[in-house]
Formats: structure tokens, C-alpha cells, sequence
């Protein structure tokens, strides 16, 4: 079975969220792809901007497309990754450096999970000022929960140390 295939047929709760997540960001990407047309068309051809378009784009849209699909990039190993580092390297010492790479991660996400997580509270009933007023709030969700799927998907590989070698996937085929 593909791996593609195999993501989506999978019965992990990890990845099945995952999955819905980056549903939500394809989805969120299509209306943001809507909105920025639209805004552009009513400029151009009406004179009349689509009001809170810059607004719903920025704060829903783009967090949505960028925070919903960290943990989905990390479980694919398709992060940046410093690939002249690894070509040096032999598997061994590889396995050991993408190791020290997740640990410094999860400790990296998850000072973003409790920051966001204290941003996203303290501001959930904030609204913006322009027009029209949207709420701040749930933008902040967003990114806790992107960092919150980031630091579970973490821990899952340096457990179960999936992910060896820089993609390759020594565990393929066990269930989370």
C-alpha cells in the first residue's frame, strides 16, 4: 500500500487529526485563494475592495494553512533540513543528529505551545477594530493547536523513533 494511501486509511487518532487538519488547511487555502481573487476583482474591475478581506486572510486563512500542517510535515519528514550535514554523516551518526534535531524541536514547540496557548486565552474574546469586526481569538487557536499537534507528533517519533535516517521509516506499517 502506498504511504499516501496508508496516511488515510489509518486508524490512529494522531494521524486521523492530522488528517482532518490538513483537510481544514486545503480548505482554508481554496478560501483564501477565493477571497484574494475576489478583493482583487471588485478593486480592479468595481473600485470597491472586499471589505476585511486583508483582515480574514491574515488572521484565518494563513494560520490555518501554515499551523494546521506542521505536525503533517513532521511526520513526513518534509521540514527544511540541512541535507549537507546528512550526506557527510553515515546512518548511524544521521539517526543520532535527526534524534538531537526532534528533541530540540519538542523543546522548541513546546515553549510555542505555552505562549500561543497564553495568548490565545488571554485574547479569545477580542475583536479588531476595522470593518468588519472579526475575532482574534480563534486565529490564536489555531496556532495552539498546530503547536499542540507538533509537539504530540514529535514525542510519537522520538518514542517510537520513526522517521530514522532522514525519511526513512523503520516502524512502516506499526499503528501509533
Amino acid at each position: 500500500m502506498s504511504e499516501a494511501r496508508r496516511d488515510w486509511k489509518s486508524t490512529s487518532p494522531l494521524r486521523v487529526i492530522e488528517n482532518i487538519t490538513l483537510v481544514l488547511a486545503a480548505i482554508a487555502l481554496l478560501l483564501l485563494v477565493g477571497v484574494v481573487t475576489a478583493d482583487a476583482v471588485g478593486r480592479y474591475a468595481f473600485g470597491a475592495a472586499l471589505p476585511g478581506a486583508a483582515d480574514m486572510s491574515e488572521l484565518f486563512f494563513m494560520p490555518a494553512v501554515v499551523f494546521l500542517t506542521w505536525a503533517v510535515a513532521q511526520r513526513n519528514r518534509k521540514h527544511v533540513a540541512v541535507d549537507i550535514l546528512h550526506r557527510r554523516f553515515g546512518r548511524r551518526t544521521s539517526a543520532v543528529l535527526d534524534r538531537f534535531i526532534d528533541l530540540l524541536g519538542l523543546f522548541l514547540f513546546v515553549l510555542v505551545l505555552m505562549t500561543s496557548f497564553t495568548l490565545a486565552r488571554d485574547q479569545w474574546s477580542l475583536w479588531t477594530v476595522e470593518e468588519p469586526s472579526l475575532p482574534t481569538g480563534p486565529s490564536r487557536a489555531i496556532v495552539v493547536l498546530g503547536a499542540a499537534l507538533m509537539v504530540l507528533r514529535l514525542m510519537v517519533q522520538i518514542i517510537k523513533g520513526r522517521g530514522e535516517s532522514h525519511g526513512d521509516d523503520p516502524t512502516d506499517g506499526v499503528s501509533e
